[in-house]
């Protein structure tokens, strides 16, 4: 279960958010702050296992300045950084503060759900610049995993495909979804193969 705590300073939007992601079942929504400062207390008194918060928070308090220590304290929370704000630099501070994954604001309830749920999987979900460039970007192994899986075959199946462990294909999966920004394997799949940048019955050498 997903217990997880939203940081939003925002009231109309935190309750919202609230609302929204609750909705799900496998997604409990713990606590609800509004101060960044805030969250460590929180998470102590909720056990939440999962954040939700957005960059810029109550009293002027950026999230970004506190998430390293609450990695530290807390190092198997999965922290979700979210933002409206158009700023370029966000993404790459939320991963280097401790940040698992990073999302914009304009996306979809469904959306947000998916990133919260890999997240939580064990994923990380970080928006790049061009899709189809990060998808040539993908290293060679990278591109075959995402080639079987477009085949149809689970994680085992490719690791055994591959003589890798599921935990080396699970690593892999998460690296794709970091560099191109997508929230599940599924989305990525659905995309390179809409996209004909993969063709599923293309041999794979």
């Amino acid at each position: 279960m997903i217990k997880l705590l939203i940081c939003e300073d925002q009231m109309i939007l935190l309750d919202g958010i609230a609302t929204a992601v609750s909705a799900y079942p496998d997604i409990e929504v713990v606590g609800k702050i509004t101060d960044a400062e805030k969250i460590v207390d929180e998470i102590a008194k909720t056990g939440a296992n999962a954040l939700l918060t957005d960059v810029c928070t109550e009293n002027g308090n950026n999230s970004l300045n506190y998430l390293s220590d609450v990695k530290k304290r807390y190092p198997s929370l999965k922290i979700v950084v979210m933002t409206g704000l158009p700023e370029i630099s966000f993404a790459e501070r939320a991963k280097q503060s401790g940040a698992d994954s990073f999302v914009y604001k304009n996306v979809s309830t469904e959306e947000l759900a998916n990133v919260i749920r890999s997240t939580y999987g064990g994923y990380n979900v970080f928006p790049a610049q061009s899709r189809q460039d990060a998808v040539s970007d993908l290293t060679k192994q990278e591109l075959t995993v995402l080639r079987y899986f477009c085949q149809g075959l689970d994680r085992k199946e490719i690791a055994d495909k591959m003589c890798l462990s599921e935990s080396s294909v699970k690593t892999h999966i998460s690296n794709m979804l970091s560099k191109t920004g997508f929230n599940s394997i599924s989305r990525l799949a659905i995309y390179v193969v809409s996209s004909g940048l993969i063709v599923p019955g293309d041999q794979i050498d």
